[in-house]
């Protein structure tokens, strides 16, 4: 397991899934492309009819054998799209308080430092069991990507959560930056 946890160390906070905003925020967009040729077949011929049959083909099938009206079924369906629209997290910003979530509706939206246990690197068979497949309710992964590895499972003290940042070096870096910029401001 690739464990990581705050140390003044590691290579600067750079990267094009980055922007930094004069309060040292680091803003991490998800990675949404497939890293490999497996990552893409993994995820289109494994989890997606996976997905899309228990989350959207069973309950619109209940719908329309409950009403018969096609109508409903199709409302159904967009209302569970909306819904994962709603708890999709569209990126996080990394600050001196800790880590933002940036997403309508879902927990966490913010994680303090203080909260924080670890990140580490998921094997991809835990993204696939544990982050994509299972449990669906409340998902643990919820950005839009099509990659099986370089997903970080963030856990703190009630729970964990996975990400898949751009660039996993530099989100690592600046994890440890921030992290132990807030280990040395409670140590003094």
């Amino acid at each position: 397991m690739n464990r990581f946890f705050a140390t003044p160390r590691g290579p600067s906070v750079e990267g094009m899934c980055m922007t930094t905003t004069p309060s040292t925020a680091v803003h991490v967009k998800p990675r949404i492309w497939p890293r490999s040729v497996l990552d893409f077949c993994i995820v289109m011929f494994l989890i997606a009819p996976i997905l899309i049959f228990v989350l959207f083909v069973v309950p619109s099938l209940i719908a329309f054998l409950l009403t018969g009206s096609l109508e409903i079924t199709l409302l159904i369906f967009l209302l569970i799209y909306v819904a994962y629209l709603c708890f999709t997290v569209w990126s996080i910003t990394l600050d001196a308080e800790g880590i933002r979530f940036h997403r309508l509706i879902g927990r966490p939206k913010f994680l303090p430092w203080s909260s924080v246990l670890e990140i580490e690197v998921a094997p991809r068979w835990e993204m696939i069991c544990c982050g994509q497949l299972w449990p669906r309710f409340p998902p643990l992964e919820m950005t839009a990507s099509l990659a099986t590895t370089h997903h970080y499972r963030i856990s703190w003290r009630s729970g964990y959560c996975y990400y898949p940042p751009v660039d996993p070096a530099a989100f690592e870096s600046a994890v440890r930056t921030l992290w132990a910029r807030h280990a040395n401001e409670l140590a003094e």
